[in-house]
This record gives C-alpha cells, sequence and structure tokens, in this order.
C-alpha cells in the first residue's frame, strides 16, 4: 500500500470510538471543560501545535487549495502527516470528520475515561503499573480498577494518582466494532502540574484489520501551557506488512505571531526534511509551504535546530510501537489485551 492509498484508507476508516462513550454535548472548548475535566486534551492544544482547520464541518475532506495554492495536503506528503496529526480538533464540530489519528482526538476520548477513573477507581497501595505497551516510563499509582471486559465491544482499564496539583494517569482502551477483523487499542499515559503548567504525554493508538494493513499514531509531547514551548516525538506507521511511515521530531513555541516550531521529518519515501511553522498557522498556511519540506530549516528556527537535531527519531519496530495486538501485553490491572 503506498502512501497515498495509506492516507486514504485513514480518512475512510473514521473512528466512531466517541460514540461507545458518554456523550459531552457542547458547542465549544469552554463548554466542554465544564462538563468534565479533560485537561489533558485542553493543556495539550496549549502545549503542542494545534493547527486551524478550514474544512467544513460536515465533509471529512480537506479543504479545497484555492488558485495558487500548492497541493502541499495531498495525500502522503509529509505536511499532509504533520497536518493529520496536528489539526485542532473540535468537539462535537469535529466529531465524525477528524479520527483516532489525530492526537487531539486520542487526547479528547481518553479525557473521557479519566472522569471514569475518578469517580470509580478503587484505592491501591501505590505501586508501579506499566502500560501494556512500554513507553519507557516508570510511574506509581494509587488508584486503578476497569470498565467492562475483554468479551464486551468496548472496554478500558485505568491508573491515577492525583498528588497536590499533579495529576497523573495510565489509561488504556479496547474497541472492537468487528471481533476479531477489526479491533482498536489505545493508551494514554501522563503527568499534568497545574501550579507550573509542566506537561508530560505519551499516547498510542493502534488499528488492526484482520483483511488488511491497519495503522499505529504514537506521539509523545512534553511542554509547558504557560509559554507554549514543547518539544515532540510522533510517528505514524502502516502495521503488519506495511512499510509506510512518517516519523517527526520537533521543538519550538507553539503559538503567537512571531513565534515559530521546527519539525523534522523522516519517512520511508523522504529523509531530514524541515519544516519551520509559524504560531499561528492555519490548513491555509500549510498548502504554501513544499509538501515535503526543505533540506535545510529556515532561519525562523534557528534557535530549534540543535535541539531538533539531538532528537532521536521513533522507528517503526515494534521497539517503539505495536505492530500488531499481540504487542500489547497483559496487566495485573489492566485488561487483557488479546484478540
Amino acid at each position: 500500500m503506498n502512501n497515498k492509498m495509506k492516507w486514504g484508507v485513514l480518512w475512510l476508516t473514521i473512528v466512531s470510538f466517541a460514540f461507545t462513550v458518554v456523550s459531552c454535548k457542547s458547542d465549544d472548548d469552554d463548554e466542554t471543560s465544564s462538563n468534565f475535566n479533560n485537561f489533558f486534551y485542553s493543556s495539550a492544544k496549549d502545549t503542542a501545535p494545534a493547527i486551524a482547520s478550514e474544512a467544513s464541518s460536515s465533509s471529512t475532506e480537506l479543504s479545497s487549495p484555492t488558485e495558487g495554492r500548492q497541493a502541499a495536503l495531498a495525500s502522503g506528503t509529509m505536511i499532509y502527516s504533520i497536518y493529520t496529526l496536528f489539526r485542532d480538533y473540535q468537539y462535537p464540530t469535529d466529531e465524525g470528520v477528524v479520527d483516532m489519528s489525530n492526537i487531539y482526538k486520542v487526547l479528547f476520548e481518553t479525557g473521557r475515561i479519566y472522569e471514569t477513573a475518578k469517580n470509580n477507581c478503587t484505592s491501591i497501595t501505590e505501586q508501579i503499573i506499566d502500560a501494556p505497551f512500554d513507553l519507557g516510563l516508570t510511574e506509581t499509582y494509587n488508584c486503578a480498577g476497569y470498565q467492562n471486559t475483554m468479551s464486551d465491544t468496548y472496554a478500558y482499564g485505568y491508573a491515577i494518582k492525583e498528588s497536590g496539583s499533579v495529576k497523573h494517569a495510565l489509561l488504556t482502551y479496547r474497541w472492537a466494532p468487528d471481533m476479531p477483523t477489526h479491533v482498536e487499542h489505545g493508551i494514554l499515559q501522563g503527568s499534568y502540574d497545574e501550579s507550573n503548567g509542566v506537561l508530560s504525554l505519551h499516547t498510542i493508538h493502534n488499528v488492526y484489520y484482520a483483511s488488511a494493513d491497519g495503522f499505529v499514531v504514537r506521539t509523545d509531547i512534553t511542554g509547558d501551557t504557560d509559554d507554549h514551548s514543547f518539544t515532540l516525538r510522533s510517528i505514524i506507521s502502516g502495521t503488519v506488512s506495511s512499510t509506510n511511515y512518517t516519523s517527526i521530531v520537533g521543538s519550538g513555541i507553539s503559538q503567537g505571531a512571531g513565534n515559530y516550531f521546527l519539525f523534522k521529518v523522516n519517512s520511508d519515501s523522504e529523509s531530514n526534511r524541515y519544516f519551520c511553522i509559524e504560531g499561528t498557522a492555519t490548513e491555509a498556511d500549510l498548502e504554501l509551504m513544499s509538501d515535503n519540506g526543505d533540506v535545510t530549516a529556515d532561519a525562523n528556527c534557528s534557535s530549534y535546530v540543535s535541539t531538533v537535531e539531538s532528537m532521536t527519531f521513533l522507528t517503526d519496530t515494534t521497539a517503539d510501537i505495536p505492530d500488531t495486538i499481540d504487542d500489547f501485553t497483559d496487566s495485573s490491572i489492566f485488561l487483557t489485551y488479546t484478540p
């Protein structure tokens, strides 16, 4: 499956995951936040880039480029991968439009699980609990539980710890719309300090199909919600037989005119291309960029080059991402990741 076909699959297989959990009706982010404390979702958008869309809320397609724009956002380009991952997901406007290949969609949905965890988890002796896929973190939790079992269409497990202003969470979920031919698994592990805005987030969403290649998205973000500084690593890859992937490392200031962030991108078709993007960038601005980036970093991002060059790409291997469902392991507290 080539890149264009892969991205076509991503948009055609829109995840209806949100309809399997309690719906939270709202007109904007503020109303959403007042209905449940989705601080991972909102804090991530204050830290990492959230690129505004021009697309109609009723369409899964990207906006049609106006005359003179380049087709940078054509499926399969590096800039398309960036936009897909960091498009500014808005609930409920983008419900049924943006799928779980988008980091903010993943965070929005896992935020619902956190709310359930706060209200329903059982106190435990504080202990280390490993994620079903190793994200390289070691964290202790003092409250844990699960909802439903693996025989149900939708099930999830969780462990949390709230220590003063710091919120720690390990949230996992499984959605099986057509077991065993279509199964999806996800993890969020991270912390947020409400006193100083420091955020650390690690997420994975894996889609498995018995009859076709699925995909997996992993994103690691650290940063500060107050000054919007961040570093990140992200990868979106096909699974099983696919060799398609796009891997990103980045750093900078994600918001504000005159502020920039730098992405260094590697893929199965191109290596070490750079995208210097202003903090105010929208879909229209990305359309004007070179579709597969530049061979050197723009001067506006010169202060971030050393940081980005020191970062290691996530790879399309089972060391960094789950290739199949079998790469998710069991835990004494969480559900068993077996189809």
